[in-house]
Order: structure tokens, then sequence, then C-alpha cells
């Protein structure tokens, strides 16, 4: 198993510094819980299991990427103004672009947002493979929790959105990840099934 530890000197300072900048940018941030009652975690713990899916599960340890796991949802999913030229400045050019390929676009009046989603996974599916491979690290993470959420509507969506989207993605581009995906959604609810 791959540890952060057996990283470079520089790679760690990086991994350092983009969780240090995640933890700010997510501050305050809760996830949902996934039990009536439960506590939910703070935000920065989806993160670092993202780019612990990435180190341990995948055995990948290129620092960009584990970078760019750890920074995926700081432009989408925060309450602070963080932009992509942020990113920039603080994590070089291809870190900002890998982060804002992950970043899910706004809602737009002017534009349907089916129209939206369609080009913003268009262009997910032309990205980079360690990109695909965070993204896909990101929706296991995600269905994983699913598994034990509370909310079935939710639980529903993610598993609808899941087989559309991120299976076909996943069998594009790693088969660990796409059994993993296959397995966790056999896991969910019948009343989960989309219709």
């Amino acid at each position: 198993m791959q540890t952060i530890d057996q990283l470079k000197a520089a790679d760690r300072t990086l991994i350092n510094k983009a969780v240090q900048f995640a933890e700010e940018a997510h501050e305050g941030q809760f996830r949902m819980s996934t039990r009536q009652g439960g506590r939910p975690d703070p935000y920065i713990v989806h993160p670092m299991k993202v780019a612990l899916i990435f180190l341990e599960e995948l055995g990948l340890k290129d620092p960009d990427a584990l970078a760019v796991a750890i920074l995926h949802d700081v432009l989408e999913s925060t309450q602070r103004c963080i932009t992509s030229s942020d990113l920039e400045e603080h994590f070089g050019r291809s870190i900002a672009l890998a982060v804002s390929i992950l970043t899910k676009p706004k809602p737009d009046v002017s534009i349907p947002r089916e129209v939206q989603l369609t080009t913003f996974y268009g262009r997910l599916r032309q990205s980079h493979i360690m990109t695909r491979l965070i993204c896909l690290s990101d929706r296991l993470d995600n269905m994983r929790d699913a598994v034990d959420l509370f909310d079935a509507d939710m639980q529903a969506r993610l598993l609808e959105e899941t087989i559309r989207i991120h299976i076909p993605l996943a069998e594009e581009t790693d088969d660990y990840l796409n059994g993993e995906l296959l397995a966790i959604c056999s896991q969910l609810p019948a009343h989960s099934a989309p219709r």
C-alpha cells in the first residue's frame, strides 16, 4: 500500500499545501448525514477519502493528481469565492485546469441545464486519464456513503447518475473502479433503482 510518507519531500509539501487550502475552503461545511440523527462528517473528510482511493486502492502516487483529488470540490462546493485563477496562483496551471474540469458548472438561466451538463460530461470524457480517475474516485466515495444514506431520494438520484454517466466512463477508464462502482450500485436498496 502506498502512503504519503513514501513521497519525496517536495511532493509531500504540495499535498500538505493542498490539504491546508481545502481545509480553509471547506471550513464550517459538513457532508450530509448517512444516518437519521447521525452527526455529519466535516466536508474535508470527503476529498481526503478521494485522495486515499487514488493512493491506496489504485496505487497511484502522482503528487499533482493527489493535490487535484484533495482540491476537487473547492470551486464547486464551498461558500467561499475561490476561482480557477486562485488555484493557478497557488498550485499552477495544470492543477487549476484539472480542478476546473472536475467542477460542474453553476446553473445559468440562459443555457438549459441539460446542455450545460452534457457539455461538462463531454469535457470530462475527453480529459486526461488522471482527471477521469479522480472523477470516478469521487463518485465511488459518494456511492459508498450513499449505501447508508437516510435520504432515499438522494440515494436514487446518485444511483441513476452513476449508472447513466459514471459506469460508462469507468468502463472506458479503469476496470477496478468500474467493478467497485458496479458492486456498490448493487448494494443500494431496490427502491433506489431508477425506474
